[in-house]
């Protein structure tokens, strides 16, 4: 694989040339604390070697300003290099250089977080983006590099007439992004995450060690990764299961008087399981009332288009504002922009149990308020049937019913405003875990040691077993460094 040098990269095969303050770096100096130039080697005898890299090493300011942030545009933290691998392999030098230099590492995709989790200050960041490639498509599975965009790999697998059980509403994430937390969306109420639907992982350990792992094969690996939020090993290489695509699909827009009466038709909808996409929204109108719409979509099969009035009987939606349209399945899958607005997006996302979700939302319409005239939201709410959650990381409620709940918020680059929406979210998760719920850990939460160990419950012991056996020196900083 060929990698363009940029200034301030650090490419190797061999030679190594890179720049830093008018510098030929040549290593790194625990003891000092910061990169070796050439000029300062003879004066630093003990410090450590940079390895020889495929890809590139960037220790320039822009670059490393530019990787300290994510799409939450609230946590502001910079590396002190990145790392643009143009193999596994440099990875797993990076990780065994790192441990040596007691240095901390964390991996990224295209970082579609709100608070810093793919984030470390002072440490090697690893945009594992630069490994997209798609390995095979077979009937049933497809084998892929962790930092592939979902919208990549989606187009390349319908191309077989193929797709992934599960897709999130935003498919410009990376497949390693997605995995490390969950990964839901429209199909969820069927599917369960993306995370359930994982055949086999390749992972490179905070020791520097690529492992394979299986439900059959190192399986307390392969559950200490699946929305372990990177804390234990990273993923660069997955294979997923594949089922059969559709064309195209039928998607209805069903508007509804109010948040019960909705509520009551998404639950009949979850039981007879009639539609093959189901998510709900609350959107404020210009009156300062809600809106409640319920978006359905309705595959087409071999047979022909959905039997409108079949799939729309009994339900109790708003006949005259009812909008039907027909789309390719791409199209739809698609819908979302992959270049998404840069601006602060401090999001709350918590599973709430299914039978408190009708009073929790009402309360939430109750006390949302906008803190500034451009601060601007709507509540996304996903079903879910709790039974399709297979792996253990990915915390549920105790019931057959859960919803995603989701506050998609966008705001000023105001600290004050930010200040206020940090504390009603935290408002809303105390209020949740109350109520025997957790969070989707892409949020913008503060959050405690305490915090995590609660969230992780019986399966807090077999995490830290995990990160002791694969990562022993924490050289490991994903997620919001739940075990750092």
């Amino acid at each position: 694989m060929s990698t363009r040098s940029t200034p301030g990269a650090l490419s190797r095969r061999g030679a190594l040339k890179a720049l830093v303050g008018g510098g030929l770096v040549v290593g790194f100096s625990a003891a000092a604390g910061g990169w070796v130039t050439a000029a300062q080697a003879a004066t630093l005898p003990d410090f450590a070697l940079l390895p020889p890299l495929d890809g590139t090493l960037h220790l320039d300011e822009a670059t490393r300003t530019e990787y300290g942030q994510d799409f939450g545009q609230i946590v502001f933290e910079q590396p002190l290099a990145v790392l643009k691998p143009g193999s596994a392999r440099d990875i797993c030098r990076v990780i065994r250089f790192a441990r040596q230099n007691r240095i901390r590492v964390v991996g990224r995709g295209k970082s579609h977080t709100t608070y810093g989790q793919a984030q470390t200050p002072a440490g090697v960041l690893i945009d594992m983006s630069t490994l997209a490639t798609i390995h095979s498509i077979a009937p049933d599975r497809v084998t892929v590099d962790a930092g592939i965009r979902w919208h990549d790999l989606l187009k390349a697998t319908l191309e077989q007439g193929l797709m992934p059980p599960v897709l999130t509403d935003y498919i410009g994430q990376t497949v390693g992004g997605t995995l490390s937390v969950g990964g839901v969306g429209a199909m969820t109420y069927r599917n369960g995450a993306q995370v359930d639907h994982v055949l086999q992982l390749t992972v490179i350990t905070g020791t520097g060690q690529q492992v394979q792992c299986s439900p059959r094969q190192n399986r307390d690996l392969f559950e200490a990764v699946l929305a372990g939020q990177g804390q234990v090993a990273m993923i660069t290489q997955a294979v997923l299961r594949l089922v059969p695509a559709p064309g195209a699909v039928r998607h209805y827009n069903l508007f509804f008087p109010d948040l019960a009466t909705m509520m009551g038709d998404v639950d009949r909808l979850m039981t007879d399981e009639r539609f093959d996409q189901i998510e709900a929204w609350a959107r404020p109108q210009p009156d300062g009332t809600w809106g409640y719409q319920l978006e359905a979509v309705a595959f087409h099969t071999p047979a022909g288009p959905p039997d409108d009035a079949a799939l729309l009987a009994g339900l109790r939606h708003l006949p005259a504002a009812t909008r039907i349209t027909d789309r390719t399945f791409w199209e739809w899958s698609s819908r979302v922009a992959l270049n998404l607005p840069k601006q602060p997006h401090p999001w709350i996302d918590l599973i709430v149990p299914g039978s408190a979700i009708t009073s929790f939302v009402g309360d939430a319409l109750a006390t949302i308020e906008s803190f500034a005239p451009d601060d601007r939201y709507m509540i996304l709410l996903v079903p879910a049937k709790t039974a399709n959650f297979t792996r253990p990381l990915f915390r549920t409620p105790r019931e057959e019913r859960a919803f995603i709940f989701d506050i998609m918020r966008f705001s000023p680059y105001d600290p004050n405003v930010l200040e206020q929406i940090l504390d009603y979210n935290r408002e809303l998760y105390d209020k949740n875990r109350a109520l025997g719920g957790f969070h989707y850990p892409i949020s913008a939460l503060r959050l405690t040691a305490d915090d995590w160990q609660r969230h992780y419950g019986p399966y807090w012991r077999t995490l830290l077993a995990a990160k002791r056996r694969y990562d022993p020196d924490n050289v490991l900083a994903g997620g919001p460094d739940v075990l750092g």
